[in-house]
């Protein structure tokens, strides 16, 4: 019996370590600019929210950013709560679409955006508090 025990705690001390060495959490994207960010099949969009200002970045599905961003259009709208959309003018500003919105008092808002290139349209939100 000693005999089974020492075996044993010999082979579950060694399970033990078996997972020491590696990370189980699921993977993450680190955001470039300390945004928000949203995958659609073909883009990664990152939202930087700094008051008023919005920017988005955009990203491949490898996370490279975008940077030449001609023939892309981007609409953007908001929701917010138990009022009407309201469009957002976000043109392109260097590296990224910029627009601004007032949220006023409103503590939360939804935003929708809609990327397109050529004939390829994707859609994504982000709720921002």
């Amino acid at each position: 019996m000693k005999s089974f025990l020492i075996l044993f705690l010999c082979l579950f001390s060694q399970l033990s370590f078996a997972h020491s060495n590696h990370d189980h959490s699921p993977g993450k994207k680190g955001a470039p600019n300390n945004g928000i960010i949203k995958e659609t099949a073909s883009y990664h969009l990152e939202l930087v929210n700094n008051g008023q200002d919005l920017m988005i970045f955009l990203y491949d599905v490898d996370m490279k950013a975008i940077d030449d961003l001609s023939g892309y259009s981007l609409i953007a709208h908001t929701a917010l709560p138990r009022k009407e959309k309201v469009k957002i003018e976000m043109p392109v500003m260097h590296n990224h679409f910029h627009g601004k919105f007032d949220k006023k008092d409103a503590h939360r808002f939804t935003l929708h955006v809609e990327i397109k290139k050529g004939d390829k349209l994707e859609k994504t939100e982000w709720v921002i508090e």
